[in-house]
């Protein structure tokens, strides 16, 4: 399994800042059911969470090698072209992509 990350190059961000960027969308497939506060309860020490993932995400990402591949899309109107075409595909906002 692949996660795939679309960054805007008209936004001119420095590698470092790019590289950051890239960090917190791979980062966001994860937290996005913690942070509605689904899953989550307060515990002594701190807080649990439980995520659900389908069998094969388990298996092909959290337990695979993480693969992720960065492409650039020339500003806005491209990156909308790759939502359109997620949407085609029958993928779902705030689950397969962000």
């Amino acid at each position: 399994m692949r996660q795939l990350i679309i960054a805007r190059k008209d936004l001119k961000m420095s590698p470092g800042k790019l590289a950051a960027q890239c960090g917190h969308a791979a980062m966001a497939f994860l937290t996005w059911p913690m942070r509605g506060g689904d899953g989550v309860r307060k515990t002594e020490n701190g807080y649990a969470v439980e995520v659900r993932l389908d069998r094969e995400t388990y298996e092909e990402w959290i337990c695979g090698s993480f693969v992720k591949t960065v492409c650039e899309a020339r500003n806005c109107n491209q990156l909308m072209k790759a939502v359109d075409k997620a949407k085609s595909l029958g993928l779902k906002e705030g689950e397969d992509y962000f």
